[in-house]
């Protein structure tokens, strides 16, 4: 059928199914499975009679959003995973031309196959407990869940929330939750809701001996495996000594005054929003309500939009510590401009010391903050700073306010950590893991923002430097080392002495981070996890000053960093596909800008040759390439003379100005041999994808070259 044949396009379904060896007649698309419970032990005995009777041989289960799943369909079927789509402009007029191909754009797709009958599932038993629902947690769990020939019986997610930590309908909203790289309809489709036993439960104690954790309520959840992924929250509370308390029988919340709240989840923002909606209601005359957002991060200016939009006027930015929203001195002048232009005060170089709260009401009334300003600070864009006099000590001022905002991603969650320091395990400013992301318990993982490797290589950063899905891939991996029911195996301290000395793994995907910020602006930047010191920098940017965007391309050719600021939407999961390629599969970029073909970076990538590199299949080709490119008589005389002149002279720069001249624009200075094959490969490429990849002509056998060669 073309409805089943396009499920391929939606779904990564080709490495575990051959569609061409089910004939079209033979497929079909379950929408219902009702059975008696008496006869739910014989559920696959019946499913194989009406796939006799039907004569079908591979059957496909859609399962929409928050539907209900049938026990047979979560043990027997297999889930597929969905793949990248290529994002459309926002203002791009397709439609999906079926419902049904529109649905599975948001579904979960389980099949099975006659084949499956013999081969069934491997039960795994082991008993695995995540606790926190971060995007390194539920990467893991998404992984965990592709695995084709094994289900996991006992697999548990502890989060406070359980998994309403995602965006909701509601726009105001939107500005408060957390940067997340995971959409809820991604959740759905990964099948966690159905797999996942989700417990909404904090863990207050961690016993190694017994191997269980404790949860707030005393109970307890045994594990084989434990796995740490919480992430960080913001550390205001923790250094007001706003904790919560345990004391092995009793736990007991911490508590906040009101007005106070920490932006995390849902659950918070929505109790910021309601908030916010009552002090600024009919109700309450002025004075308006006082509104401090505390942080320094990026997020902060898009709580910022949040709480401008929700028409607070009185609004105070306290800027704790000396981290920067950015490194670029435009961004900086155009967050200047905006917050002067809303007349929100900032206090620059200032830290919170302690608040101040209504003994009788228990009622946020202000906060002293304490001048960390540097001798000489200047005001960036304009805007209203507040330092120490020149030469002074730092001083304790008083900021009269009502509503208190805390999103700084700084610090561990506390109770968190007071389990992770009272086990036993090594906790040195992040939680320590070793190159397979072990704690110094075997049974003990962790992974994401919460962790870092050992100081033994100083070389690498802390988690939270590096992208979150990747962080959770590779923790996924070592964990499938343990628990795989083929190739798996519990680790030995042989192994555990191996993993100490070896270093981290190479990460390679980029850091994505957008938000939306005050008049609509949208802020994104992706960069590499191991930036070059030396970068080359070329910006564009509109004649009004709006959209500006920057690419940084190291000493290589490689871009490293790429940062947007601008009114219009951009296709953000799109643009994470140029960081980390080089110039010449991005259409000679650094040579179209230098003859002036770029006016916007943007719209230069929103052209018809850049598809083929959003398409998630194009690492995969890029890989085929570079192993071809390596037995070329071409390329190995080019990379020869790269190498001899870096022996000579020892610049890099001119040695690879010497390989992109021998290699010429678009390849034109390459040998002939060498383009044919490079054609040849691309061409194989473009036609393994052309029912995605349309819009590229394609000659026949023993005809030309296409237009899709200048990608």
């Amino acid at each position: 059928h073309e409805v089943t044949n396009s499920l391929k396009h939606y779904f990564d379904m080709e490495q575990l199914v051959v569609l061409a060896h089910h004939r079209a007649k033979d497929q079909a698309i379950l929408t219902h499975w009702v059975l008696n419970p008496i006869y739910a032990c014989a559920g696959r005995v019946i499913l194989k009679e009406v796939m006799r009777h039907f004569k079908k041989t591979c059957l496909f289960a859609c399962i929409p959003p928050q539907a209900h799943v049938s026990p047979l369909i979560v043990d027997d079927f297999v889930l597929a995973l969905p793949r990248r789509q290529i994002a459309l402009p926002t203002t791009s007029n397709q439609e999906p031309d079926d419902p049904k191909k529109a649905l599975f754009a948001t579904c979960a797709l389980y099949f099975f196959t006659k084949r499956l009958f013999s081969e069934p599932k491997l039960v795994v038993n082991t008993r695995l407990v995540v606790v926190g629902a971060s995007d390194t947690g539920l990467t893991l769990l998404k992984r965990l869940l592709h695995v084709p020939y094994a289900r996991f019986t006992h697999v548990a997610l502890v989060s406070p929330h359980g998994l309403n930590v995602f965006p909701s309908s509601s726009a105001d909203l939107h500005p408060f939750l957390r940067p997340s790289l995971l959409t809820p309809t991604e959740v759905d489709q990964y099948g966690l809701p159905s797999h996942v036993r989700v417990v909404v439960s904090r863990v207050v104690q961690i016993d190694r001996v017994a191997k269980a954790v404790v949860l707030v309520d005393n109970s307890c959840l045994p594990y084989d495996y434990l796995v740490l992924a919480t992430g960080l929250t913001d550390g205001t509370p923790t250094k007001l000594h706003l904790t919560s308390q345990y004391d092995g029988d009793t736990y007991v919340p911490a508590s906040v005054p009101t007005g106070v709240h920490t932006l995390h989840d849902v659950a918070s923002a929505r109790a910021v929003v309601d908030t916010l909606k009552l002090a600024g209601g009919a109700a309450h005359k002025p004075p308006p309500p006082r509104v401090v957002v505390s942080g320094s991060s990026a997020f902060a200016l898009s709580v910022l939009q949040g709480v401008v939009t929700l028409n607070v006027t009185n609004v105070t930015w306290l800027k704790q510590g000396t981290a920067a929203i950015a490194t670029d001195m435009r961004v900086l002048e155009v967050v200047g401009a905006l917050v002067q232009r809303h007349k929100i005060t900032v206090l620059d170089h200032h830290e919170l010391s302690s608040l101040v709260v209504n003994p009788r009401t228990n009622a946020l009334e202000g906060l002293n903050v304490l001048s960390t300003a540097p001798v000489e600070s200047p005001s960036p864009g304009g805007a209203t700073v507040s330092s120490s006099p020149r030469g002074g000590l730092p001083q304790n001022t008083l900021v009269p306010c009502e509503v208190l905002l805390c999103c700084s991603y700084d610090d561990a969650d506390y109770d968190a950590f007071r389990a992770i320091n009272e086990c036993g395990l090594v906790y040195d400013g992040r939680l320590v893991v070793n190159s397979r992301f072990q704690t110094t318990d075997p049974c003990i993982y962790a992974g994401g923002s919460l962790c870092r490797f050992s100081r033994r290589f100083p070389q690498a950063l802390y988690q939270q430097h590096y992208s979150a899905r990747e962080c959770g891939e590779l923790l996924a991996a070592s964990l499938l080392h343990a628990i795989d029911p083929l190739l798996g195996h519990a680790p030995t301290a042989a192994e555990m002495d191996v993993a100490k000395k070896t270093p981290p793994p190479k990460f390679t995907m980029p850091k994505v981070f957008s938000s939306v910020w005050m008049e609509g602006m949208q802020y994104v930047h992706i960069n590499l996890p191991d930036v070059s010191a030396s970068l080359k920098s070329l910006t564009t940017e509109h004649a009004d000053g709006s959209n500006y965007c920057c690419l940084q391309f190291d000493e290589f050719g490689v871009l490293a960093t790429l940062t947007y600021l601008g009114t219009g939407a951009v296709e953000v999961s799109n643009l994470q596909c140029v960081v980390g390629l080089h110039e010449a599969y991005l259409n000679c970029a650094i040579s179209s800008f230098q003859q002036n073909l770029v006016s916007d970076w943007i719209s230069f990538f929103r052209e018809t040759w850049a598809s083929a590199i959003y398409h998630d299949r194009f690492q995969e080709f890029c890989v085929r390439l570079n192993t071809a490119l390596k037995y070329d008589e071409g390329i190995r005389i080019v990379v020869e003379a790269v190498k001899r002149h870096v022996a000579e002279t020892g610049d890099l720069k001119e040695a690879m100005e010497l390989a992109q001249a021998q290699a010429g624009r678009g390849g034109k200075a390459l040998m002939p041999t060498t383009k044919k094959m490079i054609e040849l490969n691309l061409l194989d490429y473009l036609s393994a994808n052309r029912e995605v990849l349309n819009m590229y002509f394609l000659p026949r056998a023993g005809g030309g070259g296409g237009n899709g060669g200048n990608t």
